[in-house]
Order: structure tokens, then sequence, then C-alpha cells
């Protein structure tokens, strides 16, 4: 039933990169949904300084549906375009405070053992990354020792929650059924989470895979995590986290959107605080062209409709240290030099800042990528492209 405090406005229709129309939307002036307010993931974080009004406040049609159904309204939905939400927060925090504040870069660093969380966090200290970025660290699952560890570095913890390890080999049979398997395992995750001595500021999601990107019942079931993840239970807090985007599905933001891509994509644009794009090339030819190949993710991001772009500009570029040769690693396949491998690095951690990427993660400091020498190598890369 429409509510009779509410007027549409119907604007000129978009279209996705494949030329297909997209939802129009329409335009709520009810006055209990007047006020947006994301809550902030921490206590402390910028973003908790202040809470943003807006008088009209676009959903799309089907959107009072999916508040119902996941207890939140897409946080894309109620933002108009990121300048004008930007200029707002601007005007209320004075002349550049707030701008430098929403500018410094994320750093994360994921994937370790324990036993090697140390060295790292000294080479988080001896980089001088903190004093650059923001420096997230965490590993698969949520571990108190870690937490401790991660916390005396001045950094803040986001664990991670593998997809392979709680995705069923049989699924539910029915969407609804997926979904709610999918939001279990992530609430579930979320209870270890609570469970840790402080709250962790955000988690880690892996990954939006190849079969994420290819089958729908398993898209289902990680739109169900994510949103798990996001909310928890009822007593806890919303959290936005770190979601990994498989370079085997750099091309998922380029299928046409019908309407479980729509539910998706929703989901996905609440949830993440950044989108992690897996840029994990080998060692070899021009660094420049290497970075520009890997930068497809983001570039499907950014060719999509309005949030798809709005996660593009949430983009992270993640890349491994480059010594734990696996399959799908990349790194110094050649067995080059540590010079060699430091100046290609180098070189391509510029070409990404170079078009515009502010935020780098880090994943896997295993095996070869453990030694202490490695981990300064990296870290100190990153600073300095920053």
């Amino acid at each position: 039933m429409t509510d009779p405090r509410e007027r549409t406005e119907r604007g000129s229709p978009k279209r996705d990169v494949n030329g297909r129309v997209e939802h129009s939307t329409k335009v709520l002036r009810i006055p209990s949904r007047s006020l947006l307010v994301r809550r902030p993931p921490f206590r402390g974080h910028p973003q908790a300084s202040f809470a943003v009004a807006f008088d009209d406040i676009t959903e799309r049609d089907d959107a009072l549906v999916r508040e119902s159904e996941y207890r939140f309204t897409p946080l894309s939905l109620g933002v108009v375009e990121d300048r004008d939400v930007d200029a707002i927060r601007e005007r209320l925090a004075g002349p550049g405070k707030m701008s430098r504040v929403l500018r410094r870069p994320t750093v994360l660093l994921s994937y370790f053992t324990l036993r090697d969380l140390g060295p790292l966090l000294d080479a988080v200290r001896r980089s001088g990354l903190n004093q650059r970025a923001t420096v997230y660290a965490g590993s698969y699952g949520a571990n108190p020792r870690a937490e401790a560890l991660v916390r005396e570095e001045a950094c803040l913890y986001a664990p991670m929650l593998a997809l392979r390890n709680v995705l069923p080999s049989r699924l539910p049979p029915t969407a609804t059924g997926r979904v709610a398997a999918g939001r279990e395992a992530g609430r579930s995750f979320r209870d270890a989470i609570r469970s840790l001595p402080d709250a962790a500021e955000s988690w880690q999601f892996d990954e939006l895979s190849y079969r994420v990107a290819s089958s729908r019942p398993a898209r289902e079931f990680a739109r169900g995590v994510l949103a798990g993840l996001l909310h928890g239970r009822a007593q806890d807090p919303d959290i936005s986290g770190f979601v990994w985007l498989a370079a085997r599905a750099f091309s998922l933001p380029l299928r046409p959107v019908d309407a479980e891509l729509d539910a998706f994509w929703h989901v996905v644009d609440a949830a993440a605080s950044h989108i992690v794009g897996e840029e994990f090339p080998p060692f070899v030819g021009d660094p420049a062209a290497a970075a520009h190949a890997e930068d497809a993710g983001r570039r499907a991001l950014s060719a999509g409709g309005p949030i798809r772009r709005s996660l593009a500009l949430r983009y992270m570029a993640g890349i491994t240290p480059g010594y734990r040769l696996a399959p799908g690693l990349g790194g110094n396949v050649d067995g080059r030099s540590r010079t060699f491998v430091n100046r290609w690095r180098g070189r391509y951690l510029a070409a990404r800042h170079g078009a515009d990427v502010r935020s780098f993660a880090v994943f896997n400091f295993r095996f070869g990528n453990a030694s202490p020498q490695v981990m300064n190598d990296v870290l100190r890369a990153i600073a300095r492209a920053l």
C-alpha cells in the first residue's frame, strides 16, 4: 500500500554498461525517513562526529521490501552523489578539516600466523605506515591474542571469514533458504567477534570468488553471509568490512542487473567499507602495463550503475609480497634479485597510486612472504607510494 505522505518523482532512466535501463528512483518525503545516520564502524571513527540530514532520500522502487527483509535501507540508496555528501560534511566540519580525515588512506594486512604477527607489526612501526594511513590487520578467524597484539601497535583488528569454509556442499533448494543459511553463517562469525575482549572494528570477507560470480545459488548464499556480517544479532551494532574481490570475478560488475543481482549489489554496497581487488600479477615485464591490466576490476565497477560506481570509489588494490609462489599469487616467478623485486613492486604501486588508488591491502604473509626482510620491503614500498 502506498504511504499517503509519499510523493514520487521520475527522472531520466539510467543505463548500465550494457545499455540496459536500470531501475528508476523515487523520492521519499517522509519525516521519519528524512534523517540518514550511517552508524560509524567503531567508537571514535571520523564518521561518528556527524550525522547528515537529507530532505529527499532516493530509493529504488523495491527498497522498502528489501528493508523489511534485511533490516536495513541500503546506504547508497539513502545517499545522493558522493560529491554532494562530501560537501555537506566539509561544511559541518569547517574548511579543510573533515576533507583531510576522510581522505586518509587505508592499509589492510591480511593472512599471517600468530608467530609471524609480531615481526609484521614491527615492520609497520619501522615503515611509519601508521603516520600515513589507518592500518588494519587480521587473519582467518577471530583470535584474542592477535587482537591484543594488533591493538598494542595502534592498529585496528579485522578478522577474516573464508566463504569456502562456510559454503555448504549442498545449498538449500530455495533462494530464501540460501540467503537465510548465509546470514546465519555471517551472524555466527559476528558471535566470535563479540566474544573478543574488545569489539573488533571491522572484518574481512574472503571472497567474491569465481563461483560467486558464475553461480546464482552461491551468490545468494554469499549475499546472506554479508548481511549477517554487517548486522550480526539483534543486540549487535552494524559493522561494515573489507570484501575481497577475486580476479576471476572482475567481470561480475559488468553483468546486466536483474532483480537478483540488484539485491546482491545493494547488500555488498551496505556491507563493504572497502572492496579489495586481488591484484596478484607476476613480477615480469612493464610494471605500469601490469598495473593497468590489474585495474580491470575497478574499471568494471566504475562502468556500472550508481551502486557499482560507489563501490569503485571504495576500491583498494590488494597485492602480495611476491615470494610465496603458488597458483594465482603471481610474484617473483622468475626468481629475480631482491633489488629487482623491490624496484618492480615500487613502480607497480606508484602506477596504481597515479591511477587514483589511494588505499592498499597486502595478502599472504606466509612461507617466503613471512621473512622480516620481505615484510619490511613491502610495507616501506607502500608507505612510499602513499
